[in-house]
């Protein structure tokens, strides 16, 4: 499939992930943009970084995509946001891991 450099989106409630924690956000941004520019711009096990972390989407599609990634957030509250979206992408991760039998050692 051709790709060129005008992508589009569907956003907003519902659209831009399944994941109800990002939601906290007042301004969350699709998982597939995010997930677009980290398979564009970088190699698997590449640093990821994102300055303005808000509720987590870049850190969450760098796991997903086989990449490391740092973020920094100023504010407490979506801070905490991130953590939680995180934490629970870390559970789901583990059990799907478990299941499929991948478990690493």
């Amino acid at each position: 499939m051709a790709r060129f450099n005008v992508w589009v989106y569907k956003n907003g409630y519902g659209f831009g992930t399944r994941d109800k924690i990002a939601y906290k956000h007042p301004a969350t941004f699709p998982e597939a943009l995010a997930k677009d520019h980290i398979l564009s711009w970088s190699n698997p096990m590449d640093i990821v970084y994102d300055p303005m972390m808000g509720s987590g989407t870049v850190a969450k599609m760098a796991i997903l995509n086989n990449r490391q990634y740092i973020g920094s957030e100023i504010s407490k509250e979506y801070y905490d946001i991130a953590n939680e979206r995180l934490r629970v992408l870390k559970m789901q991760e583990k059990i799907r891991k478990e299941i499929m039998g991948t478990e690493e050692e």
